[in-house]
């Protein structure tokens, strides 16, 4: 749904775009048609062949996506955020530590920088846990790969800091965090698919 004064455009069954004018209830302007989580919802890129519905794939880097992912708990997404600075705090002490002379500041902002910058271009399309959109689309199995590498560096440089306590809690929420976001890793696997 597309909140605004504007029309929105649609892919219709025979993959031409058809405009859908707007209606106002109490102040805000919604779609005559009715908000799905399908994927008649989706931007079709690439509408797939022989589909009665306009079923979408976005076809970047192998990932295929069809559906809206199931939305995440707010709390969950908080402690998600947190967790990812948590992450990038222990690269930054772990990179402290590692390095020695000069090198020391460059690995201690470098390697949270690279892995922002990875965390932030390799992208499920529709992930809840981001705002949706992907500059490199990946498949969900690759988004996983990624989240573990940064949390488990993020943890381990912890260890390697001497800060042995942080590091432990910085893991279990990390699996705690995991635990309640299920749906979001069933999707992500059925997304690679």
């Amino acid at each position: 749904m597309i909140i605004g004064a504007r029309s929105a455009w649609q892919i219709t069954k025979g993959g031409h775009r058809k405009r859908h004018g707007r209606r106002r209830i109490a102040g805000a302007s919604f779609d005559k048609a009715e908000s799905r989580t399908s994927a008649e919802s989706l931007p079709c890129l690439i509408p797939t062949a022989g589909s009665a519905k306009p079923v979408c794939q976005l076809t970047s880097l192998g990932a295929t996506m069809t559906q809206n992912a199931p939305p995440m708990n707010p709390a969950n997404l908080l402690l998600r955020f947190l967790l990812e600075i948590a992450a990038l705090t222990g690269l930054a002490m772990g990179g402290w530590h590692v390095a020695f002379g000069w090198p020391r500041p460059l690995m201690a902002v470098g390697l949270p920088v690279v892995a922002l910058a990875i965390w932030g271009i390799f992208r499920v399309p529709n992930d809840p846990s981001s705002n949706g959109r992907a500059l490199i689309s990946i498949g969900g199995v690759g988004r996983l790969i990624i989240e573990a590498v940064v949390f488990a560096s993020g943890v381990a440089g912890f260890f390697m800091a001497g800060q042995s306590a942080i590091g432990i809690s910085v893991g279990g929420a990390v699996a705690i965090h995991y635990c309640f976001s299920y749906r979001r890793i069933g999707w992500l696997l059925a997304a690679s698919k």
